[in-house]
């Protein structure tokens, strides 16, 4: 199987799993030797975690999925705020987990290109606003949104920022985005799934349950996979892969007549993850058939895809149900060899000619 569905997870990588095998297993809380050896390590994942987001005024907090922590941040807005008040802000294209909180006549509406302007969020923020939240990165366009000044925009609020499909990717700096939140998951950069991280700004009280007994093998998994990325090589990577597979797809789908469209036309967008809509082709009926053929893309959102509607990102940027149903997603990832950008541009332009014209 071709895969190219890397913004929905990721292969392991042999550093994360070298990471869990030399972790200690000992509860962290435990007081004898082991016990605090595991103790050390978490707090060594923590420590090198923060170095990579620059975010020393802050504290770690071990989750198993972004979408918890994510809950967490937003309940805790919501808890004591009027009914009629407005005090989460989000965008109409973020994650289900931040975009189900949401009042959808108070959402940020992007633009056609996906992006959020910050004259939409001066008209919809309030001085009810106890939170607001941003998509680093889109998981179904790839489009980045400007989180660098959109905390001046925002008064007294509380800025989070989902950064799971920008970690690993891109760099994060959580001084110069000025966030009091930020939110990442290691299955999106090659760990194990069942672990993700929620950095919180210091100063700030945010209730939390007890979240159980910390993983320590996956925690340094994720921290020493994270830091290990060299973020300049893999753009370049990012970018020579996609040009390849662009082109090629160019190329086979002229000669099969094949009329394709990229939904997204920003260059503010993340190598690889390809938002693309082929005239008269039932996305679902695709997936299918790729999947039949050796080739893994998605429908939108790993989430959403057993679900037949339009995905809620590309309404929201203004895309008709029937040009929605007809994308697909497309995410590649540098490590996906030349080889395979070739064979999947052949086994999916194929697919669709057998789709059109069978």
């Amino acid at each position: 199987m071709i895969y190219f569905d890397h913004a929905a997870t990721t292969p392991i990588k042999p550093i994360a799993i070298l990471a869990i095998e030399k972790a200690p297993f000992a509860n962290p809380n435990s007081i004898h030797a082991s016990g605090l050896e595991a103790k050390k390590i978490l707090k060594k994942s923590e420590e090198l975690v923060k170095s990579y987001i620059n975010g020393y005024n802050g504290r770690i907090v071990w989750t198993s999925t972004a979408s918890l922590a994510n809950h967490f941040i937003i309940k805790n807005a919501l808890r004591y705020a009027p009914n009629n008040s407005n005090p989460f802000l989000c965008m109409e294209t973020a994650h289900k987990s931040i975009h189900k909180f949401g009042k959808p006549s108070k959402m940020l509406k992007p633009l056609s290109n996906g992006l959020v302007s910050v004259k939409e969020i001066i008209a919809k923020i309030t001085t009810d606003t106890k939170l607001v939240s941003m998509l680093y990165v889109n998981n179904e366009t790839g489009v980045i949104q400007p989180v660098e000044i959109i905390k001046p925009k925002i008064k007294q609020a509380l800025y989070h920022i989902d950064a799971v499909q920008a970690a690993g990717k891109l760099p994060i700096n959580v001084q110069k985005m000025q966030c009091d939140f930020l939110t990442m998951s290691g299955h999106k950069f090659g760990t194990p799934k069942g672990i993700a991280c929620l950095w919180i700004k210091e100063g700030i009280d945010l209730e939390l349950p007890y979240l159980g007994t910390p993983q320590v093998p996956l925690a340094f998994a994720f921290a020493k996979t994270l830091t290990s990325i060299n973020l300049a090589q893999r753009k370049v990577d990012a970018i020579l892969k996609e040009q390849f597979f662009k082109k090629r797809l160019a190329e086979y789908s002229k000669q099969l007549k094949i009329n394709y469209e990229y939904n997204i036309k920003t260059i503010r967008r993340l190598p690889g993850v390809l938002s693309i809509r082929f005239k008269g082709i039932d996305a679902t009926e695709l997936l299918m058939e790729l999947s039949d053929n050796g080739l893994a893309v998605s429908a939108g959102s790993a989430c959403n895809s057993k679900e037949i509607i339009p995905s809620h990102v590309l309404s929201a940027i203004g895309m008709s149900d029937k040009n929605a149903l007809s994308t697909i997603r497309i995410s590649l990832s540098p490590e996906n060899t030349w080889e395979e950008l070739e064979k999947g541009a052949i086994i999916l332009t194929n697919t669709i000619r057998k789709l059109l014209y069978d």
